[in-house]
Order: structure tokens, then sequence, then C-alpha cells
């Protein structure tokens, strides 16, 4: 009886002692979600004084309402809805966040226009008057598509914007000629899609590029990676948002600090057969400065000081 009551309080007081702390990513079968786990798992592996919990959502936009309403710690979120959210444009005009804090970008998400292998479709204007599936209504995908069209002058009235449950099946069927995404890669999503169809991916020109980047900060030049599907054999220029971990500026410097320190110092031990590894910052240099729109937490900028 004693060692039972020995073993219940060695129980309790290790639940005590470590304190949870819970990360909004993204649907269960999204990268969001499979990225955080990796980073969470590495957190709990290294410090015994926090446990980090995955939260599944929707995405970018519901983990910066759980984080404002503190039912989660910290979040995954897209650079450009980071920006939108924390200097109060876009939807968040009436309500910005303001004491929202980056820690660092995960992976780059670059933004890939997916069509089949034998489609006459070989650069963005070509799609006008084209079946195309650019994301849910207030998805990060969909406003990031509108933002790339308008650079073209093309408007969803010079698409034909259809919206399908299943981009890859309906692609590959002819009910759309074309579908985007903002994504890392590899990507589950066009992994199944080269099951059903061959696909090509289709570049993003230098001018256009250059009327991205300019005035939006959350934006980089990027590259879908080859030889990662079936017939891509060279990269496709494109560009792309980041994902960035970030929190609140409420949130406890020597907490963030531990938390950045033991994603990172572990990084080595990342699993490599996560989706989106190819497109994974590895060194700390790629994980801050242009590449975090908004102001770094404290706890967090410790960290990289310390690692420069």
């Amino acid at each position: 009886m004693n060692k039972i009551f020995y073993f219940m309080l060695l129980f309790i007081s290790s639940c005590i002692a470590s304190e949870r702390l819970y990360l909004g990513t993204g649907d269960i079968n999204g990268i969001y979600y499979q990225i955080g786990g990796e980073f969470c798992r590495l957190a709990t592996n290294s410090n015994l004084n926090y446990r980090c919990a995955v939260v599944p959502s929707s995405g970018s936009i519901e983990n910066l309402s759980l984080l404002e309403n503190n039912e989660i710690n910290f979040a995954i979120v897209q650079s450009d809805w980071v920006y939108q959210a924390y200097q109060g444009i876009g939807p968040f005009k009436e309500k910005p966040m303001n004491e929202l804090r980056a820690i660092f970008a995960t992976h780059a998400e670059p933004f890939t226009l997916v069509v089949k292998a034998n489609a006459d479709i070989n650069s963005v204007l070509d799609l006008k008057n084209k079946k195309i599936y650019i994301g849910m209504p207030n998805s990060g995908t969909r406003q990031t598509a509108i933002n790339l069209f308008s650079k073209v002058n093309l408007s969803l009235n010079d698409l034909k914007e259809v919206n399908v449950e299943y981009p890859s099946e309906a692609l590959c069927k002819g009910a759309i000629d074309a579908f985007a995404m903002v994504s890392g890669h590899p990507n589950k999503t066009l992994v199944e899609t080269t099951k059903l169809c061959d696909i090509k991916f289709i570049a993003i020109d230098k001018a256009i590029l250059d009327k991205l980047m300019m005035g939006s900060p959350f934006y980089q030049k990027s590259q879908i990676p080859p030889r990662l599907y079936p017939g891509n054999i060279k990269p496709i220029p494109t560009f792309a948002v980041a994902a960035i971990l970030v929190t609140s500026s409420s949130t406890n410097p020597d907490k963030v600090y531990a938390l950045t320190k033991g994603m990172l110092d572990q990084q080595t031990n990342f699993n490599k057969q996560t989706f989106a590894y190819a497109n994974l910052f590895r060194l700390n240099k790629h994980r801050v400065g242009k590449v975090i729109p908004i102001e770094q937490h404290p706890g967090a900028k410790k960290y990289f000081d310390e690692t420069k």
C-alpha cells in the first residue's frame, strides 16, 4: 500500500511540475499538424518542465482567434495573415492584434498552381476563362491567389471559380482545369494527385514576382523543389509565404525561451519523413530577420542572440 501511495505521489508531482503548453496547428491530415507535432515532440523531450500539446484547427485564421481568446499559448500562422493581424489591415481592420509576437519561421510555403500535364496552360494568364479552385472563402490560399491575379489584371470574373471537396479528383476527372495551394513540399495532396493523373506546375514569371514583392514584406521568392513528384525534374519559380510560430507579448519570456531552445537544439532529430520537410528552414539565419514581418518575442530573441 505504501508503494502504491508513493508512486501516486510521484505521478501527481510530475503532472504538477510539467506545465502543458498548447500549440495551434491545422487539419490533422495537414502539414501544420505534422510540423507542429514534430516541434512539440522535440520541445517536450528536451524540457521536463513543459509538455507541448498539439491542437488541431482549420488553420491560420482560427489559430489567431484561439490565441487571442487565450485558448492556446502558441500557433503556426501564415506570414501574410500574421502581418495583417499585427498591422490591423484586411479582415483585422476593426480589431488589430498588436500584442502578436513572432518566435521563428518554421518553413516556406510556396504558392503552387497545379494543372494536368497535357493542359494547354503554361502561365498565370492562360488561366483566363478556365475552371479553377483557389480554396475556401477566407482561406489564406484564396486571398493569396486573388492578390497574384490582380498583378496580371485578372479578376475573379475572368475565371470560372469552382468549389470542390477533393481538388485532386476534380482535376484528374476534368471538373476543374487547375487548383491552387499555399503549402510546403512534399505535400500529401499532390502525392495523391500524381497517383490519379500526370500533373505539372505553373511557373510564376519574374516580372510578376517583382510586382508581388513590392510593398509585401510577407512574400519571398521561392521555388517548388525538383524531383519530389513524378515529372517534376526542374525547380519551378514561384513565391512563398512563411509559416510563423507566434505567441502573445504577454507570454512569459522564460517559457518562450525554453520552448524555442527545446525545439531548435534538437533539430537534427526532426523526422525527415514529415511532409513539407523539403521547405523546412534548417538554419537560424533563415528563421528570423526579414522572413518574420512583425516584432519578435524577447524570449525567442534571447535564444537567437545566443546562437549567432
